[in-house]
C-alpha cells in the first residue's frame, strides 16, 4: 500500500532527476487521480523535495533526498517513519530520470504556454511500452521543473499541478526526520496507519 502510494506520487510528479534543479520554492499541490482531488504542499530545494498532505484523515509527509539516494515516509500522527533507499537509481520508475524518459518514449514538443505565472515548454511523451501510457508536461523554463503533469495509462488519468508558487528560501530542517520519530518496517507502519 505505501509502496503504491509512493510509486503513484513519483509517477505524478515526473521530476527530471537527471538534472540539478535550480529552483527553491513552495507551492500548493493539487492532484486529481480520477477518484477525487487531493491537496497538499510541496517544498523544493535543490534536488530534494518534501510533500505534505492529508489522506484518509491522516497526515502524511514524504521527504525525497537525492543526495542520500533515499526517501522517508513520515506519519506525524504516530511519530513514525519508514526509509526507502535506492529510489534515485530505480529504473523501474521511468519518470524518475529525464534521459530514461527520452529513451523509453517518443517526445513531441507542443509549443509554449503560460501556466500559473510561468512560461512553460509543453511536451508529450508516448511510451514505447504501452502499459506506461503517455505523459504531458508543462515544464517551467525558469524553475527547471514540470509544474503540471498529466499521466494517462491503463490505470487511469492522473493530474498533478503546482499552484500559488512562491519562490522563497526553504530551511534545510524540512528535509530531515524530526526528533522523536521511530523508524518502522513496512508491517509495523501498516499497523500504525490503522491506529
Amino acid at each position: 500500500m505505501l509502496w503504491l502510494l509512493f510509486f503513484t506520487t513519483v509517477l505524478a510528479y515526473s521530476f527530471s532527476y537527471a538534472q540539478a534543479w535550480a529552483a527553491e520554492f513552495t507551492a500548493d499541490l493539487v492532484r486529481n487521480r480520477g477518484d477525487g482531488v487531493i491537496t497538499g504542499k510541496i517544498f523544493l530545494k535543490g534536488t530534494n523535495f518534501r510533500q505534505e498532505m492529508v489522506r484518509a484523515g491522516q497526515n502524511q509527509v514524504m521527504i525525497y533526498r537525492k543526495d542520500k539516494n533515499l526517501a522517508w515516509i513520515l506519519m506525524p500522527d504516530s511519530r513514525m517513519y519508514m526509509e526507502m533507499p535506492g529510489l534515485a537509481q530505480n529504473k523501474k520508475i521511468p519518470q524518475m530520470d529525464q534521459k530514461v524518459i527520452e529513451d523509453m518514449a517518443d517526445k513531441k514538443f507542443l509549443g509554449q504556454e503560460k501556466l500559473n505565472g510561468y512560461i512553460c515548454d509543453k511536451y508529450r511523451y508516448d511510451y514505447h511500452n504501452k502499459s506506461y501510457g503517455s505523459m504531458t508536461q508543462w515544464y517551467s523554463i525558469k524553475l527547471n521543473i514540470p509544474i503540471k503533469t498529466i499521466v494517462e495509462n491503463p490505470y487511469g488519468r492522473f493530474i498533478t499541478e503546482y499552484k500559488n508558487i512562491e519562490e522563497t528560501g526553504i530551511p534545510n530542517s524540512l528535509f530531515e526526520i524530526p526528533e522523536g520519530y521511530q523508524k518502522m518496517s513496512m508491517p509495523e507502519m501498516m499497523k500504525g496507519m490503522g491506529k
